[in-house]
């Protein structure tokens, strides 16, 4: 910065903003040439304009982050898809048992593409606001003995036990926010969950729901991240993490958020991880 200013003063002209780091936060720093007032001989001055431009470089920092692990995220799926259909292109899948597989996991991988642009998409119109909300009583209690029946099937493949106790509970929410909220809670609780695992969902009437799971935990250092998006790419929560979008839990988070409902989550790493919402009423 000592070097900008005495250019200034040499050149007689305003210098180009530069950027510095000063006690954790990041400033652009404009140097600007000053005409000697009347009186005052022919010395000139310099003058400094410093713009905290922290805020500025995380949400950069932020989109950066989420278009690398975008790609990351989309390009494992198209390179199968690719990869598959290539070889049957090329004539090194010749059996109709092997054509059907590859044809298969073509199909799989490309409805998981589907689901991290449909997720990405949601995600996008929830931080814009560009959702337009019906706000109206909803029993939360009926919603997730809903959202529990539909992912029936899911369970007993896994041999999942589902439990819980529901009190009566009315709050005022869009309901497409609220199933998509809770219908990720526990597609995590199952995703992440043991075979012949558990899961509990409850809820109070005074607002509070709580959905526990048996899986795998969450290490103590990772917890803090638990809501970034695409957070499983790091793979704190094991080597094999399951299919999805990565983009769940974040989706969770901004939907609370933006009815000031807080979230908190407890885990313990290889026994399971505990979510407890605070709904308003």
């Amino acid at each position: 910065m000592l070097s900008s200013i005495k250019n200034c003063l040499s050149i007689e002209k305003d210098v180009p903003p530069l950027d510095i780091s000063l006690d954790g936060k990041y400033y652009s720093v404009t140097v600007m040439s000053l005409s000697p007032l009347s009186g005052e001989g022919k010395k000139r001055g310099a003058a400094l304009l410093l713009e905290d431009v922290t805020a500025k470089k995380d949400v950069l920092r932020i989109k950066q982050d989420f278009f690398t692990n975008a790609s990351h995220e989309l390009k494992s799926p198209l390179t199968t898809i690719l990869g598959y259909q290539e070889m049957i292109q090329s004539g090194i899948l010749t059996s109709e048992k092997d054509i059907k597989d590859a044809n298969e996991k073509t199909i799989r991988e490309a409805k998981r593409m589907k689901l991290i642009l449909d997720d990405m998409s949601v995600l996008n119109r929830i931080e814009g606001g560009k959702e337009k909300k019906d706000i109206k009583p909803i029993r939360i209690d009926l919603l997730l003995t809903d959202i529990e029946n539909s992912f029936l099937p899911r369970l007993k493949e896994k041999g999942i036990a589902l439990s819980g106790k529901k009190e009566e509970l009315t709050v005022p929410m869009d309901e497409e926010d609220a199933r998509r909220a809770f219908t990720n809670l526990l597609d995590n609780g199952v995703k992440y969950n043991r075979e012949n695992g558990s899961i509990e969902v409850d809820c109070t009437s005074s607002g509070t729901v709580k959905v526990k799971d048996s899986g795998i935990g969450i290490r103590e250092q990772d917890l803090s991240r638990i809501f970034e998006r695409f957070y499983r790419v790091d793979n704190s929560r094991g080597k094999d993490t399951p299919d999805g979008s990565g983009l769940g839990l974040s989706i969770v988070k901004h939907i609370l958020e933006s009815y000031q409902d807080p979230i908190k989550v407890s885990s313990l790493f290889g026994a399971g991880t505990t979510f407890e919402i605070s709904l308003k009423k």
